[in-house]
């Protein structure tokens, strides 16, 4: 089965490896120098002012810094002994602590290693997601609602998933942040007063450690509750045991529905537990904000297709279809509409005023054809 997680997170891994390994060997000889310029300034005023000079030194007060310089020089100058006392053993302990949780509520048995952590997660993810997939197959374009209903469910294990493989790029990326600035950190760690900066990077590293470790807590039990909702609907993921319009906004629907929200809540809270324990001040807001807006940015990504797609097919339609740009029916009939009420208003309203004024204009105008009538008669015989 293809694990999609393992190819995202291998090659970052081992270009941190390499990384690390090549920013600690660069660093490590210039503070390998001045330590050992330091040491011996100390060594000689050791010697001369505490020994020679005032008489108070004791085997106690050299001794303990000299064993301390001591481990300090070595680590400096065998660079492999980080890798073998510090960074491997810290990546091991972590992947082997997080597989066996999750492996409760999966029952896979993978490599104790992140690629195997990783395996496990996505094989079980993948049976959700294949149910959706299923649910598709079988309702066809023509079933919309079961559609919509599948994808709905899917979302927030999307977000489960991108934000549990943000924590491991996370917890990565601390480690390799310290393991950039170990060779100060040893070199702090070796006196009282700046042994601070060097438990503040192990509280880095332990935060990312216990981060990987509870999301695995999140996960496992996640996919615990989902394996019994898995194992009702489908036959190893692979076929439905009910039909589509039986199992959408059913109750096993819900309670997948529910659940990854409930895991996306875990999840955060995860990160946030974490930093409480190391006390290393971080939360779940970085992992949280980067998931949030590769969904986001996808959701956009995908409406602008969509309005695009719409324009072009709105172009198309105008192109091949009616060649005269259409014009709005409802307006031309309300226009003509208001063109007859006025034009049979006007004849109306002149009608009555013929008929009123019947008795007057139209006896003035036959008086007046009258007079002139008479008037061109008698003009005619001379009277």
């Amino acid at each position: 089965m293809t694990c999609y997680s393992c190819k995202i997170f291998d090659p970052l891994q081992q270009l941190s490896y390499n990384y690390g390994q090549q920013v600690f060997s660069a660093v490590a000889p210039g503070a390998l120098l001045l330590f050992s310029a330091f040491v011996g300034v100390w060594f000689v005023w050791m010697l001369i002012d505490r020994g020679c000079f005032k008489g108070e030194l004791t085997f106690e007060n050299f001794a303990k810094p000299l064993l301390i310089f001591s481990i300090v020089t070595l680590v400096l100058q065998k660079h492999e002994l980080y890798w073998q006392w510090f960074y491997n053993p810290v990546v091991e302990t972590t992947s082997s602590l997080a597989q066996t949780i999750m492996r409760i509520g999966t029952f896979e048995h993978m490599t104790p290693s992140i690629t195997g952590l990783l395996t496990a997660m996505d094989s079980q993810l993948m049976k959700i997601f294949n149910i959706g997939s299923l649910i598709i197959s079988d309702t066809g374009f023509y079933q919309i609602g079961l559609m919509l209903g599948a994808l709905v469910m899917l979302i927030p294990f999307v977000f489960v998933w991108g934000i549990f493989l943000a924590y491991i790029l996370e917890g990565t990326f601390k480690l390799l942040a310290v393991t950039a600035i170990s060779p100060l950190l040893i070199v702090a760690g070796a006196f009282s007063s700046t042994r601070g900066f060097m438990t503040m990077g192990m509280r880095v590293v332990l935060d990312g450690c216990l981060t990987v470790v509870l999301a695995a807590v999140a996960m496992g039990f996640t996919l615990s509750v989902a394996q019994s909702i898995i194992g009702a609907v489908t036959t190893d993921g692979v076929s439905l045991r009910v039909s589509s319009n039986d199992f959408i906004f059913s109750g096993e629907y819900w309670i997948l529905f529910i659940l990854g929200f409930v895991s996306v809540l875990f999840h955060l809270k995860a990160a946030t537990i974490a930093s409480n324990i190391s006390g290393a001040q971080d939360g779940p807001g970085a992992a949280a904000a980067v998931v949030s807006t590769s969904m986001a940015a996808a959701g956009t990504a995908l409406r602008f297709t969509g309005r695009r797609m719409g324009i072009v097919a709105s172009n198309l339609k105008a192109e091949f279809g009616k060649k005269t740009p259409p014009y709005n029916k409802g307006f031309s009939a309300g226009y003509d509409k208001g063109q007859s009420e006025r034009l049979s208003g006007e004849i109306f309203q002149g009608s009555g005023n013929s008929g009123s004024n019947s008795q007057g204009p139209s006896a003035s105008s036959g008086g007046s054809s009258l007079s002139g009538g008479n008037k061109g008669m008698s003009d005619a015989f001379g009277i």
